[in-house]
């Protein structure tokens, strides 16, 4: 992945991060919505695996657009959800294991 599509990809990584903590919370109370920077801390630590590497372990079309990415904390575990918009226009949301790329839910909508 290039350059720009690493640093497109982080702005959208923190903006939704900021989106999830301007909206007050969560829908689950044992989810905390971490900061930015307690991601890129981890991710630094070795605990969680970059964006880019939970991207390319994704089974998408190539047609598939990503339209967002959210990384939150539930308990001791990392867990990216990355929405897919399909071409056949559905959406497809893969919730990942951060820290090992184990995809734990693969659902279209």
């Amino acid at each position: 992945m290039n350059r720009a599509v690493r640093a497109s990809l982080s702005r959208r990584l923190a903006l939704a991060g900021l989106m999830a903590l301007a909206a007050g919370g969560t829908a689950m109370p044992d989810v905390v919505s971490p900061d930015h920077e307690d991601a890129l801390k981890a991710r630094a630590r070795g605990e969680i695996r970059s964006l880019e590497e939970i991207i390319e372990s994704l089974k998408v079309h190539k047609y598939d657009r990503l339209v967002d990415v959210q990384i939150y904390k539930r308990g001791n575990r990392w867990i990216y959800e990355l929405t897919w918009l399909t071409k056949a226009g559905r959406y497809r949301i893969f919730t990942v294991d951060a820290a090992h790329a184990v995809v734990l839910k693969d659902e279209v909508k």
